[in-house]
């Protein structure tokens, strides 16, 4: 259903058929047929931006229709990260930083045991095999402190301190603005919000309504 078919909100107050119901995820219109496939209809910029100017781009969508005739909505929350000063490295598949470290501490106590089990005759040779499987456990230690920095700087937490200036009417609308142009020029449908209670929420929504 293009966004251009769908009923106004004041069409649907007055038939009394105002609710409509959207999933995200795992629907299934053909067993419950009012609760919606949400990207078939509506897709979304990025979700969890830290940065203030909300940059747009389409994020998620699904289904047959073009972005431009879907409806959309701004995911207009700001974040910031707990810890700023680590820095994530690049992607990696690498064990996680938990699994690393016992994997060292492992290898070190397996060397002992080779080297009490081969005898003194084989000392030498124990020695440097477990010297270099000590080796290799600081380097899956140091993979695993690498891991360790990857998690610490994806944590989010939501923007409080400057939550009435993200919630002004000229960030809500400069938001729906920035994502106009990956919707045939439209203003978002929906406007989602952390901390509703403080800044222009409601006025804004008004005025993309086009109320004022």
């Amino acid at each position: 259903m293009k966004a251009t078919e769908w009923p106004t909100l004041g069409e649907m107050i007055q038939t009394g058929k105002r609710l409509v119901v959207f999933m995200d995820y795992g629907s299934n219109p053909a067993e419950v047929s009012y609760i919606l496939p949400q990207f078939d209809h509506i897709w979304e910029p990025p979700f969890s931006s830290t940065d203030p100017n909300f940059p747009c781009r389409v994020d998620r969508i699904s289904g047959p229709l073009s972005s431009q005739d879907h409806m959309f909505m701004i995911n207009h929350n700001l974040n910031v990260k707990v810890f700023p000063w680590v820095q994530r490295r690049s992607p990696s598949a690498d064990p996680g930083f938990f699994d690393t470290i016992a994997g060292a501490i492992n290898n070190g106590i397996n060397a002992v045991k080779d080297t009490v089990n081969n005898g003194v005759s084989t000392v030498v040779g124990a020695v440097n095999n477990g010297i270099d499987q000590i080796n290799n456990g600081i380097g899956q230690i140091n993979n695993g402190v690498g891991q360790g920095k990857d998690t610490l700087a994806s944590v989010l937490v939501p923007d409080f301190l400057n939550a009435a200036k993200t919630n002004s009417m000229s960030s809500i609308v400069k938001d729906s603005e920035g994502c106009a142009p990956f919707s045939g020029g439209k203003r978002t449908n929906f406007v989602m919000l952390d901390f509703i209670d403080l800044g222009d929420g409601r006025q804004a929504v008004e005025n993309l309504n086009g109320f004022f």
